[in-house]
């Protein structure tokens, strides 16, 4: 794979994103950050132009820390940011960060990404692990969950208590009691999975990422389950690393693998693409290619915009050579690829004011 390519757009530039007296948000509750700089957490920065200019961060980032859990809450203002198994918050629309639980001891500093549900309880989980922890208001627990490796958790915005997650055996387990008992819901036999995303309108809603199988989709709550049509040709294995439902339609599904015959074959992408689905994940097409300028790697990070549904933002970073990171924008509708570029290793986690989307929060990791 080659990592070293030309960048269309300038590297990234320290900058004030909102001057003092920015104007408010348009509904009533969130404010805009009127912020230089952001304090106590140099994981996190955030940009009103898609990664063109970041906000500055005060302080140095420990080696090998992973941002991978950021989330913006109800409660006006407020987000939370997970830096492996540590927690902080931010209470002023991420200008200052105060540590709110350190979970390590008890996750065996699991790299845990967040996930909002009902009431702002926030629950956290890892890739392939079995820790889940749970974060309410000031309070923060962990525990572990069974299966085999989480590959996707569910969460309800109207029941805080009631999760779901997959494993990577296939077998789905659900919660009513914000995880301290599971019971087997479901699955999928006979493939090894990498990732399960869940519909957050629609807990019914599930797809799945397998090895050499390509993708599967299901509408009962993982009961029953079809294989999705357009990724895996007849005869030939896909592998699909990551997938997420866009949270504007649910019947846009995202997902990223690698066809194996296609990577055999030296064809000019590696067989690394992007897919869509427009049918909820019934079916999916090709929307974008590794190149010279776009790399894919086995699972990147996959964020759809949360009110535009033809937009999608993932990313290629690494600290090889002192690359840094790219963040690219998929916009089905021009069927373009855009990216900005950073010196940071790589972007862990995006997320998107609520009332603002174009502010963009990023988590950041240093390794």
């Amino acid at each position: 794979m080659t990592i070293m390519k030309k960048a269309t757009v300038t590297a990234v530039a320290a900058a004030a994103l909102w001057a003092t007296g920015a104007v408010a948000a348009d509904q009533e509750g969130w404010s805009l950050p009127q912020c230089r700089s952001i304090s106590g957490a140099p994981n996190v920065t955030m940009t009103k132009n898609e990664g063109r200019k970041l906000a500055k961060t005060e302080g140095q980032m420990a080696q090998y820390s992973y941002a991978f859990g950021l989330v913006p809450l109800e409660q006006p203002d407020t987000l939370l940011l997970a830096v492996g198994s540590k927690i902080s918050r931010s209470t002023d629309v991420g200008c200052t960060w105060q540590p709110l639980a350190d979970l390590t001891a008890q996750t065996g500093n699991a790299l845990l990404l967040l996930e909002r549900a009902a009431k702002d309880r926030v629950y956290g989980w890892a890739v392939n692990g079995n820790a889940l922890a749970t974060i309410n208001g000031d309070k923060a627990t962990a525990t572990t969950v069974p299966g085999s490796g989480m590959i996707g958790l569910g969460v309800s915005r109207t029941a805080a208590k009631q999760l779901r997650f997959g494993d990577t055996e296939g077998t789905l387990w659900a919660s009513d009691d914000g995880g301290k008992t599971w019971a087997r819901s479901g699955g999928i036999a006979g493939n090894w999975l990498y990732r399960m995303a869940f519909d957050p309108a629609d807990a019914g809603h599930i797809v799945a990422g397998t090895m050499s199988n390509g993708a599967f989709v299901s509408f009962d709550g993982g009961q029953s389950w079809q294989p999705a049509t357009g990724i895996a040709p007849p005869k030939t294995s896909v592998n699909i690393f990551n997938m997420v439902v866009s949270p504007a339609n649910p019947n846009v599904v995202w997902a990223q693998g690698i066809n194996l015959a296609e990577a055999d074959a030296h064809a000019p992408s590696e067989g690394r693409h992007v897919y869509r689905s427009g049918d909820g994940g019934r079916t999916f097409e090709v929307v974008v290619d590794q190149d010279s300028r776009v790399t894919l790697t086995n699972g990147p990070l996959m964020v759809p915009h949360p009110t535009d549904d033809a937009v999608l933002y993932f990313i290629f970073g690494t600290s090889f050579a002192g690359y840094g990171t790219d963040l690219y924008r998929y916009d089905y509708g021009t069927r373009e690829v855009t990216l900005t570029h950073n010196s940071y290793s790589e972007i862990g986690a995006i997320a998107f004011h609520p009332n603002t989307p174009k502010l963009m929060y990023l988590g950041l990791v240093n390794d």
